[in-house]
């Protein structure tokens, strides 16, 4: 309603000059005093000065109508006022105390002059409620549609947190011991639809912030904006509940739609940044909102001792089904101090990594992603280029990895993969097309090498049941199996002469049961101690626990050889299989086996058994089965049988027998047409019941057993020579240790001839 008036005022009036002398003015209750002056013309010049005690605004208005008459004004909502055609005035007015929404404003005083729909303030200050200053000055030009301003101002509070309440904002989600001291200046120019707010320097607490910020609306809102502050910690000023409070939905949500209402320019600096508790130094952000499309164009940080982050990049928009195409680049002097303030863990130790980084592109939807990455560490690179498809569902893989690392046992360590291989394997450097599923996926066109071993082929991991089922098709160069046998393993022993005492451990079983698999490999050569296998191919399949080789085929000492059978894991291991050797070079063989010259010549070995047992040495005590040694065209070495039948036939008394036969057994040859000892094993024991050997100067037949439990041989012949016709046999015995026997020669019979 009207608010009552009343003014009791001097007057003073000229053709030239109208002073009205202000002695005491009242409006609601509002008491002033000062003067009015007009100077006609023209164009009439009128001066207000006018100083008030006490104004009562809150009387005057009706609640939020100031918010509410200046927000119509300014976006032209509501006409704003117009000065009559050739009137300029000159306005200076001061009140003592003004109350306003249940506080004063103390001091407040404005100075402006206005004419031909413009108005020019030299002064608007106000010591505000709650320890609060403005400071304003500028121009506003009322000739258009919407008033245009370029006005500065500057506000300083001791406790800005109690002046936003005071205006009616909810702050009690911001930490209590937040929005304290404040002081900030800036500049506004331009119209409610164009405008720029530059100059701005914010000092909030313990951040700077200086900007500015650019509007224009042309049927589509766009907003420029250019930030840098010193530090700032976010954490606390959001929530109480914490940032995770917001939600990750409903935050996607708010960003998805600001992104489809208006578009931005966006660079912001900040020094140091704090948030969820990350520290980060240096973050910067470059980035353009244009259409509900977000182009990156720098996106970094840096954070953890160094580590950086740099990202650029364009999103579609931010729905699930948006496309993007962003690229990143990542990097870190060590990857512990990255985990610790993450809070995140890994099963292998952080300070294995070394300095690590991580490049990668990714392009396309969730529904078919294009990925090109690129990750070092610890000396090592691995590299991942193709497609993902259906990430949303069961994800679908096609892609090319890359692997390589300076030195494959270290690879290994950093893996953790409870595995150190004996010998040193030198640089790995793998190729292979990944693709499948993740209960199935497959590593195909394997190419590549493992210090001087080529390896090729494929690579099929299935889940079956939540059970492991691992194929592996693999061909490879020249493969030392030394080398690749675990460091901190018992010493393997290839030679048979080294097997004894067997070994009382457990055998460990249990990794049969883990998983099922198939291995089929082929190779060049295949070296296991003094063993080297020419061109070797096996086939493995391991399933609930039971490994079989279907077979394996090579040369070994010049010969075919052949191996299958079976290992089954439990309580005890069971095995079962065969072994064939033929036409091998014996003196390669006993070299390979014992490490003794005896003889040269062509060689047949076959075995065939089982065994039972959860150690080496159980396994050794129930070995059953049969086998047979044969050998053809052969020189015995260390007997020397022309000798002895030379010597015999020129003595002349029965006590040199002994003596002169002895240098026989020990040095010289002995060509042989034949060896033949058939075999059969019971227990661990092998007896031959018809050892033959067949050679132009003798004939030797006997019987003998090998206790393997025990490592002792015991082996009895009874030795012919065939230029002492009509003479009795040789008894020939080797007795003791299987590596070092004793020979013991019996020779009475013979003597008693001579």
């Amino acid at each position: 309603g009207a608010l009552p008036f009343s003014l009791t005022a001097g007057l003073r009036a000229t053709p030239q000059r109208i002073e009205l002398n202000v002695q005491s003015l009242d409006v609601g209750g509002t008491s002033g005093r000062g003067s009015i002056t007009a100077v006609p013309g023209d164009r009439t010049s009128v001066t207000v000065d006018l100083a008030f005690g006490r104004i009562a605004l809150d009387d005057w208005l009706a609640e939020g109508a100031t918010a509410t008459v200046l927000h119509g004004w300014w976006t032209g909502s509501q006409a704003h006022p117009a000065l009559p055609q050739g009137l300029d005035l000159a306005v200076d007015l001061a009140a003592e105390a003004v109350d306003f929404r249940g506080e004063v404003i103390r001091q407040a005083r404005l100075q402006a002059l206005a004419g031909e729909a413009h108005v020019a303030i030299s002064r608007l200050t106000a010591r505000l409620p709650l320890g609060s200053d403005l400071a304003l000055a500028g121009d506003v030009r009322l000739d258009s549609d919407l008033p245009a301003v370029d006005v500065s101002g500057e506000l300083s509070s001791s406790d800005l947190r109690a002046l936003l309440e005071w205006l009616g904002a909810d702050v009690a989600a911001v930490p209590s011991d937040r929005l304290r001291a404040f002081v900030g200046t800036a500049s506004l120019i331009g119209t409610a639809d164009d405008f720029q707010l530059t100059g701005v320097d914010i000092a909030l607490d313990q951040t700077r912030l200086r900007g500015g910020l650019a509007f224009l609306n042309r049927g589509r809102p766009g907003i420029g904006v250019r930030i840098s502050i010193d530090r700032l910690n976010l954490d606390h000023y959001l929530p109480i509940a914490g940032f995770t409070d917001i939600g990750d939905a409903a935050l996607s949500a708010a960003l998805a739609d600001a992104a489809e209402r208006f578009d931005a320019n966006i660079e912001a600096r900040i020094d140091n940044l704090t948030l969820s508790g990350v520290a980060v130094d240096d973050a910067h952000l470059d980035a353009t909102i244009n259409d509900g499309s977000i182009t990156v164009r720098d996106a970094s940080l840096t954070a953890f001792d160094g580590a950086t982050v740099q990202l650029a990049g364009t999103l579609e928009g931010l729905s699930t089904d948006a496309g993007f195409d962003i690229t990143t680049s990542v990097a870190a002097p060590a990857l512990a101090p990255v985990l610790r303030e993450l809070e995140l863990s890994v099963p292998i130790s952080p300070e294995r990594f070394g300095a690590v980084s991580l490049d990668s592109r990714l392009s396309g939807t969730l529904e078919d992603l294009f990925i090109d990455l690129t990750g070092t560490a610890a000396g090592g690179q691995i590299s991942l280029t193709g497609r993902l498809a259906d990430l949303a569902d069961a994800a679908n893989y096609d892609l090319a990895v890359r692997l390589s690392h300076p030195d494959t046992v270290d690879l290994l360590d950093l893996l953790d993969a409870g595995y150190r291989p004996r010998g040193p394997l030198g640089a790995v450097d793998l190729y292979a097309r990944l693709h499948g599923t993740e209960e199935d996926l497959r590593l195909a066109d394997l190419q590549g090498t493992v210090g001087a071993v080529s390896v090729g082929g494929q690579v099929r991991l299935r889940l079956v049941d939540d059970r492991p089922d691992i194929a592996l098709d693999l061909r490879t160069s020249a493969l030392t199996l030394d080398d690749l046998l675990p460091a901190n393993g018992p010493p393997h022993r290839w030679r048979a002469a080294r097997l004894s005492p067997w070994s009382h451990e457990p055998i460990d079983t249990a990794w049969l049961t883990t998983f099922d698999g198939a291995l089929a490999l082929t190779a060049t050569a295949l070296t296991a101690g003094r063993y080297r296998f020419d061109n070797p191919a096996l086939r493995l399949n391991l399933r609930d626990g039971t490994l079989t080789l279907p077979g394996m085929s090579g040369t070994l000492f010049g010969g075919a050889f052949g191996m299958s059978g079976e290992a089954q894991a439990g309580d005890a291991l069971h095995l079962n299989g065969s072994i064939s050797l033929v036409g091998a070079d014996l003196d390669e063989a006993l070299a390979a086996a014992f490490d003794m010259e005896a003889g040269d010549g062509v060689l047949n070995f076959r075995l065939a058994g089982d065994a039972a047992g959860a150690t080496q040495a159980e396994l050794i005590a129930s070995l059953s089965g049969e086998g047979l040694i044969a050998v053809r065209d052969g020189v015995a070495h260390g007997l020397d049988l022309v000798a002895a039948t030379g010597s015999l036939a020129t003595l002349e008394s029965a006590l040199d027998v002994l003596p002169t036969l002895r240098p026989a057994f020990s040095a010289g040859s002995t060509p042989f047409a034949a060896l033949n000892a058939p075999f059969a094993m019971e227990a661990g024991i092998v007896r031959t019941r018809s050892l033959r050997f067949m050679a132009p100067s003798g004939v030797a037949e006997g019987q003998g057993t090998v206790d393997l439990p025990q490592w002792q041989i015991d082996v009895a012949t009874e030795l012919t020579l065939t230029g002492l016709p009509g003479a009795p046999p040789i008894g020939v015995r080797w007795i003791g240790p299987v590596d070092a026997p004793a020979l013991r020669l019996r020779t009475a019979a013979l003597a008693d001839y001579i």
